[in-house]
């Protein structure tokens, strides 16, 4: 398979998660928003709480296909870390803008973030991938896992508090609320959703995602017998995390232990179908419009932080925004109130979409 080939299951996918992300981030009116694009409000599970923890799987696979011929050399080629730290300063420093444009108030503003936590995740389990083995990967993953889980089962919270996994009360919220103080999300009703503590499940996200990466080495680079084994280990896993949420709970805000091994499960199924689909069988129309997404992600999601922060913030003559005329104007003037605020968003993803396609046909591909 070629490598252009090899790649397109991943550019679908990927384009699909950012394309879904852009969806649930910009519904017509928060109030009006049909449930599955919600995300859980504390435990449970929701199809928008997968989005995250799947592009982060995705980064792990990627890390897997690319650096595998750099870690089969005696030697990292020099500046191989320059280059890692350059993207994770780039994603940091786009995320920190993001979270402050266009006011920039200085004792508001949110550090951790999106692509924030995309920027550690992807340092962290790159030179993971470079150093270490699949064994001693999995070492790691379990560390990880089982760790965070004993950390927010078994420690007290500074004060007082017995532990638990309730909102405020949390060991994770504590460290959050102690450290950053007023620099976290104003609408949590915990700690920072992509916080300090669960960072450390999340970094097991995008582990599972490269050890998914190393079936397709294992493989010899078969798209066939990798998407076979990928939907047998999804399949476990997934029931496995959903076990695991009995005790503990699925959570996306604490990304818990289980919620993480859940939701790699469920990425693991869904590629295996994306490679069935267009690298064995090459049904491949469908997926035309996620693959212009996929192979701009990283910009298409700033563009569209940006856009929609200047839709809310300009406003218009009669005092109300941009974003609230067009709303009003174009879509819940005739549409019930759900319908209208899904419309706007798929109106939302449609122009970004646009934006991918002239891109695409270009050959402009923003390297992050």
């Amino acid at each position: 398979m070629t490598q252009k080939a090899r790649l397109l299951s991943l550019d679908v996918i990927r384009g699909l998660l950012v394309a879904f992300m852009i969806l649930v981030n910009n519904p017509g009116s928060w109030e009006h928003v049909y449930a599955p694009f919600l995300h859980a409000e504390w435990h449970g599970f929701t199809p928008t709480d997968w989005i995250f923890p799947g592009f982060l799987f995705v980064v792990g696979v990627s890390i897997s296909l690319a650096f595998e011929p750099t870690r089969q050399k005696p030697a990292l080629p020099t500046g191989l870390g320059k280059k890692i730290l350059r993207r994770v300063a780039i994603l940091f420093g786009l995320g920190l803008f993001l979270n402050a444009f266009p006011t920039f108030p200085l004792d508001t503003w949110r550090i951790p973030g999106v692509l924030q936590r995309i920027a550690i995740v992807f340092w962290a389990c790159a030179w993971l991938y470079l150093v270490t083995n699949w064994r001693q990967q999995i070492g790691i993953l379990l560390a990880l896992l089982l760790g965070y889980w004993a950390l927010l089962a078994l420690v007290p919270v500074p004060g007082g508090g017995s532990p638990n996994f309730l909102p405020q009360t949390n060991i994770a919220a504590w460290l959050d609320n102690n450290l950053l103080g007023s620099h976290i999300w104003s609408h949590s009703i915990s700690g920072d959703p992509e916080g300090i503590l669960s960072t450390l499940p999340a970094i097991g996200t995008c582990i599972l995602g490269m050890l998914s990466g190393s079936l397709y080495h294992h493989n010899q680079h078969r798209p066939a017998p990798w998407s076979r084994q990928l939907m047998l280990f999804g399949a476990a896993i997934m029931a496995l995390g959903w076990v695991w949420g009995l005790v503990f709970p699925l959570n996306k805000n604490l990304w818990t232990s289980s919620f993480a091994v859940f939701t790699a499960g469920l990425s693991m199924v869904i590629l295996a179908a994306c490679i069935y689909l267009l690298d064995v069988r090459r049904i491949r129309g469908w997926a035309t419009p996620f693959h212009h997404f996929g192979v701009n992600p990283i910009a298409l999601y700033f563009l569209s932080g940006i856009v929609a922060t200047l839709l809310y913030f300009i406003t218009l003559s009669d005092g109300n925004s941009l974003h609230s005329w067009l709303y009003s104007n174009l879509f819940s003037s005739w549409l019930p109130l759900k319908a209208a605020s899904l419309a706007f968003a798929i109106a939302f993803v449609t122009f970004h979409w646009a934006v991918a396609f002239i891109l695409f046909r270009r050959k402009v591909f923003i390297k992050v």
